[in-house]
């Protein structure tokens, strides 16, 4: 139980005990920063309280372990906003560089991740709003089985590397396309009404487990909905979500759940998980955030062009040496090139980017100013211009807006607000 997670020793232990002693409690947020596992955390507690043998060992035979080690267990709904291609692109990184049994898991489960968000529960009799998706939905389940390992198959019955890498090529542009033509705001009001339904209707035999990623990007409408249920939940249902911003989690959620805080994890232990899960050998691993560096390297070949782009995007935003001019072309470098999905990643990404270099402008401000209070104008201004950036990822993430758009609106300022 929990073998396969990287770091977090005592919050294992405490979630072990918790289960070994059925008192674990039946609403569970996992708070962490991105990459640091919370997902794969909220998956093996969904297989443990799930398991068959009442074991979950990390080797357990049982059929629903099986089950989840392919994330297609029925008792199991997998929900919430992720970055879906992010995911996609790292798991195949790694299978292109050894094709194993482990990295055959590690690409199957991230496509199985995305097709999860349509499970037939959520969209019964909203099929509508996913119908132009549907063909692509189909495909993806035809074509999903065979990149699973299958560990019965005798050594010579396996089938190729080269086959397999085809075949998962085959899957990344399906999922591209699902991706392209998934609708705005899969999970609204409506889908969590049907979750609340399912939860409710008594399960046939063991447990149900709902896993709600991204919970602090929830509108009231969602919140609401969802509070309805975390105030008194079925017996033998259990509710796991996750945050990257604990902060943004209002207090009637949090009043309603066990907390469980990640750490960030240590250099060594981030590089520990690219080797192990990503196969990547850490002399080709650079900088100070390991996981997140090779994450938007898989994502973004032109990352460095992106980067000098956000330093300068940053400075103009809060009108730090210099003027507010007009946006210049070189600044959306890769997006302007690109279309659709791609595009839409590339400019969620330099928005990121250019969060990181305002914070590198601020500890460079207060180091040149010897510790004194930063500047009431830049302060101000630095919060507005964060506020504005979370709302152009939101336009370009969830709603599918253009990134140029997008970017070009938060571009023009005119320094006075």
């Amino acid at each position: 139980m929990y073998e396969n997670i990287i770091g977090y020793p005592e919050t294992t232990a405490h979630l072990r005990g918790l289960l070994r002693r059925a008192e674990f409690p039946q609403a569970l947020l996992l708070a962490g920063e991105p990459h640091s596992g919370k997902c794969t955390i909220a998956l093996e507690t969904a297989r443990a309280l799930t398991c068959g043998a009442k074991t979950a060992e990390w080797g357990c035979g049982c059929a629903a372990c099986e089950q989840h080690r392919r994330l297609e267990h029925s008792h199991v709904l997998h929900l919430g906003s992720s970055s879906y291609l992010e995911e996609i692109q790292g798991a195949i990184a790694a299978l292109r560089r050894e094709v194993s049994t482990g990295t055959r898991y590690l690409f199957g489960r991230s496509i199985r991740k995305l097709l999860n968000r349509f499970h037939p529960v959520m969209w019964e009799g909203d099929e509508k709003r996913i119908s132009a998706a549907m063909p692509t939905i189909e495909k993806l389940q035809e074509q999903l089985p065979e990149i699973f390992p299958d560990l019965s198959a005798a050594d010579g019955s396996k089938v190729k590397d080269d086959d397999i890498l085809r075949k998962a090529e085959a899957l990344l542009k399906s999922a591209e396309a699902l991706i392209e033509k998934m609708p705005n705001e899969l999970l609204n009001a409506d889908a969590i009404r049907r979750m609340n339904y399912w939860v409710h209707v008594a399960a046939s035999k063991g447990p149900k487990v709902i896993i709600l990623e991204h919970v602090e990007t929830f509108n009231d409408s969602q919140r609401n909905l969802l509070l309805k249920t975390l105030e008194e939940p079925p017996a033998n249902v259990y509710f796991i979500l996750t945050t990257s911003r604990h902060s943004a989690i209002l207090p009637t959620i949090l009043s309603r759940v066990r907390v469980i805080r990640l750490e960030a994890r240590p250099v060594q232990q981030q590089l520990k998980v690219l080797e192990r899960v990503f196969r990547l050998p850490a002399q080709q691993i650079t900088g100070e955030h390991p996981l997140r560096w090779y994450f938007r390297r898989c994502m973004c070949e032109n990352l460095d062009a992106l980067m000098r782009a956000a330093e300068r995007w940053a400075k103009h935003l809060i009108g730090y040496e210099g003027g507010f001019e007009g946006i210049p072309e070189e600044d959306l470098p890769v997006i302007t090139e690109t279309t659709g999905a791609a595009q839409r990643n590339a400019g969620v990404m330099l928005l990121r980017l250019i969060v990181e270099a305002l914070q590198d402008i601020f500890r460079k401000i207060q180091l040149d100013g010897a510790g004194q209070a930063v500047d009431i104008k830049y302060l101000v201004r630095f919060r507005r211009v964060v506020s504005e950036i979370d709302q152009a990822t939101r336009s370009i993430a969830d709603f599918n807006m253009n990134a140029v758009q997008v970017l070009e609106s938060l571009w023009f300022h005119d320094g006075k607000q």
